[in-house]
């Protein structure tokens, strides 16, 4: 569950935050579409899910997320990676392998996970979405589509910075 309490977040030298006094809960199991016109906020709260945001000197900020009742501030992004999956606007951007098996085992690897658990992690997020015979193809040869599948960290939350993105070409 993720409850935000009157959040603003404001970058440093902007005159604007750019969250000002959200407040949202949302529970296990709801799926949420958080909507709104360019440079509203809506990245910068997925950045703040995973204290990407917490490193940028000068910023300020003021209420408080809790996921599973634990405040996010006192976490790093590798506490949270495990429970929470970002996907950016571009996702050819963010292919760092050379294969689409490869891509996919990057986050439990980086997580210094055993080798065994990497594999079988990689296995089912490729089932997962139907694209186990395709693991051996470059990553760069798949289809925009097939590249949105957040690596098989299993996180109780998984965010989409673009509802485009989300939707997948044909049911925007």
């Amino acid at each position: 569950m993720i409850n935000v309490e009157g959040l603003t977040y404001r970058y440093p030298n902007r005159p604007h935050p750019a969250i000002n006094d959200l407040s949202l809960r949302i529970e296990d199991g709801e799926f949420v579409l958080i909507a709104g016109r360019n440079g509203s906020g809506k990245t910068t709260l997925l950045k703040y899910l995973l204290a990407i945001t917490s490193s940028i000197d000068g910023a300020s900020q003021t209420g408080y997320i809790l996921v599973d009742g634990e405040d996010i501030d006192q976490c790093v992004t590798s506490q949270l990676a495990g429970r929470i999956g970002i996907l950016l606007q571009d996702p050819v951007a963010q292919i760092t392998n050379l294969t689409v098996a490869e891509e996919v085992a990057f986050g439990p690897a980086n997580l210094c996970w055993p080798k065994s658990k990497v594999l079988a992690a990689t296995t089912d997020a490729l089932e997962c979405v139907g694209l186990y015979d395709l693991g051996s193809l470059e990553a760069t040869e798949r289809a925009e589509d097939d590249k949105r599948a957040p690596r098989p960290l299993t996180p109780a939350v998984r965010t989409v910075s673009s509802w485009s993105t989300a939707m997948g070409r044909g049911h925007r």
